[in-house]
């Protein structure tokens, strides 16, 4: 998939792609994100939260600033207009996205840029394969279930990758976790 979007909609004396067509491009592209409004300096800005697979925070991108309404018209939908416009233009800049018209030649492949600003999380390199989260999730439980295992080293061992459940644990941190929480430890059947 290319990270051109198609425009799709017209206004004034022009076409542009719309949110709802940039929403639709980056779902098939398989990226997931939130938006959140955020005062800086007395001025709002759109900032674009970048997620994982698992609606884990990659990073978060600050894009641009929503701009100021004139007072000329509904003020309701001057506010929308802003907002909307804010929006479309921080998703292309957190995913390095261009139209038809844009210098697109120039962009990676959709995928968060790395240069956004805020903090980054700490990442853990992919695991080359899924892990089988089931058979995990089982053989601690079974470690919990005999007595060689309690639930308080499972919480520790977990909240030292990052995460609150085990479910939530990226996959390379996942096969860590029961790496670490299963060696040398055996069920007594």
């Amino acid at each position: 998939m290319t990270n051109i979007i198609k425009k799709n909609s017209k206004g004034f004396n022009y076409k542009y792609a719309d949110l709802a067509e940039t929403h639709r491009y980056l779902d098939e592209s398989g990226q997931r994100y939130y938006q959140e409004v955020e005062v800086v300096d007395g001025h709002d800005y759109i900032t674009t939260i970048c997620l994982d697979a698992l609606g884990k925070e990659l990073r978060r991108c600050r894009g641009c600033r929503v701009p100021a309404i004139t007072g000329k018209g509904n003020p309701a939908q001057e506010a929308g207009s802003a907002l909307t416009y804010a929006r479309r233009y921080s998703l292309w800049m957190a995913y390095g996205l261009a139209t038809s018209d844009d210098d697109a030649a120039t962009l990676n492949p959709v995928e968060p840029k790395a240069a956004c600003r805020n903090r980054k999380p700490k990442e853990e390199p992919e695991a080359t394969q899924a892990p089988d989260k089931k058979a995990g999730v089982k053989a601690v439980k079974d470690l919990i279930d005999t007595g060689a295992l309690n639930i308080a080293e499972v919480q520790a061992e977990v909240r030292r990758y990052g995460a609150d459940k085990m479910l939530d644990l990226s996959p390379d941190a996942f096969v860590k976790c029961v790496a670490s929480l299963t060696k040398g430890r055996v069920t007594s059947a």
